[in-house]
């Protein structure tokens, strides 16, 4: 008896925010799960129509556990690996090897890694009375949709034989169908999901099913059929090694601006990209301190004196590729001092190349001893002078950074003053001897 295809979960129990299950379209509405945070298992059925394969761009995922109605898909599809053998549905009829593994243009968030069950890994879960849980989106009833998913206990069941599936026993799983539970039409893809110690495997994707949503539910015993997910492991290695091998080159035009002792790296995204970008991260390439992750072309970074490396990783569904700038970073000193003098103040000036001007952050000035007189932004300070020689040194600044000193010196002169003495009574100066200093009789000190 062909099985139809399936829809949502009906009598089960809301699911919301479940990280097991998300809303896939591709012109009808399916469910899947994420076996890896860019990597979507579905029914084959889904994604493959009378022979003929979707654009896998036409694919749209939603996040994991969402209201489709109130939210947006969040990816699209790249690549799919589907059975070779495989050609979708007819006629609504479901045939065995009806699983598909999309490779996605992003990572979606959320989700978790996925074991798959083989055919001997579920029947060693049917054994031991592990819980098997379904998810889906979609109708709830013959009548009633939903645009949240919803969850049920499946229950395995003997495997029944239908035409098409004989000698496809390894493939395909049964489980039971009633009142009490059942997938629906449009449930396809959706997961059944046990847990086994620390880790939660990927047991089947929901084929098809004839039960209480079915479009003719008395027209025979109903059940669902699944696919078992682990017999087809290889075709999500396939879809592993597809992005491992379509990784995006590096980011290009590495550009690192210098200005006033603040660094700031910036490029442009890497050429032909199969993958959506979903940020950069920046670190130092010696130590391995992060700078930042942004979702922008730029960063500040801090340069210091000698080697600097700085390394971009644009961070895609793939391996992120790593784009190096690397420069020797030397402070520069300035080109020339001069100093001069009026009464005890000592004027210091200094020059520097124009096209440096900008990369320092100011200047500082020491004397011999090595204590501040001054720290500018100008290229001038004034210090009191001292009798005899003074010494200066001057630096230039990029942050906490220092160049190489410049010196200079100056030496103060003392002045020698005159002993002589001016006498006068108005009509007539004299100068008295040096002897007495005492002015002649009728004449004043002046």
């Amino acid at each position: 008896m062909p099985n139809q295809a399936v829809n949502a979960i009906y009598n089960g129990e809301p699911a919301d925010g479940s990280q097991f299950v998300v809303a896939v379209r591709t012109g009808t509405a399916c469910s899947g799960t994420m076996v890896r945070p860019q990597i979507l298992a579905t029914a084959g059925h889904c994604v493959i129509k009378n022979g003929e394969r979707v654009d896998p761009e036409s694919i749209r995922v939603w996040a994991p556990g969402v209201n489709r109605s109130t939210t947006s898909h969040v990816a699209n599809g790249v690549a799919l690996f589907v059975p070779s053998d495989y050609f979708g549905s007819e006629n609504g009829t479901v045939r065995p090897k009806d699983i598909a593994f999309v490779v996605l243009n992003r990572k979606i968030p959320g989700t978790v890694d996925l074991l798959l069950a083989d055919y001997e890994f579920t029947q060693f879960l049917i054994q031991f009375g592990s819980e098997i849980r379904l998810y889906g989106y979609g109708r709830i009833s013959q009548t009633q949709t939903t645009s949240t998913p919803y969850s049920m206990i499946g229950y395995p069941i003997e495997q029944e034989e239908s035409r098409s599936f004989i000698g496809f026993e390894r493939f395909y799983m049964n489980y039971d169908a009633s009142e009490e539970g059942s997938t629906c039409p449009g449930d396809s893809g959706g997961p059944a999901i046990s847990r086994y110690g620390d880790n939660f495997v990927l047991v089947s994707i929901h084929s098809g099913s004839r039960g209480p949503c079915s479009r003719d539910p008395d027209g025979g015993p109903w059940k669902i059929t699944s696919t078992i997910a682990g017999e087809f492991q290889f075709l999500l290695e396939e879809a592993t090694m597809f992005i491992q091998n379509n990784r995006s080159g590096p980011s290009q035009n590495l550009v690192l601006d210098i200005s006033s002792g603040e660094a700031t790296l910036s490029w442009d995204p890497p050429n032909e990209n199969l993958f959506a970008i979903e940020g950069y991260t920046v670190i130092d390439g010696q130590s391995g301190l992060e700078f930042c992750k942004t979702v922008q072309t730029i960063c500040s970074v801090k340069v210091v004196p000698g080697p600097n490396v700085f390394v971009v990783f644009a961070e895609t569904a793939a391996n992120r590729p790593d784009a190096v700038f690397s420069f020797e970073f030397v402070v520069p000193p300035v080109d020339s001092i001069s100093i001069s003098a009026k009464n005890d103040i000592g004027y210091i000036s200094w020059s520097i190349s124009e096209e440096l001007e900008e990369l320092i952050s100011g200047f500082l000035v020491t004397d011999s001893d090595g204590n501040e007189i001054c720290k500018v932004v100008e290229k001038s300070c004034s210090s009191k002078l001292n009798k005899g020689n003074n010494f200066f040194r001057v630096y230039t600044l990029y942050g906490d950074y220092r160049s190489a000193g410049l010196d200079v010196n100056y030496e103060l002169k003392t002045s020698k003053r005159t002993s002589n003495l001016t006498c006068a009574n108005g009509k007539m100066t004299k100068t008295p001897n040096k002897k007495n200093s005492k002015c002649p009789k009728g004449l004043r000190k002046i």
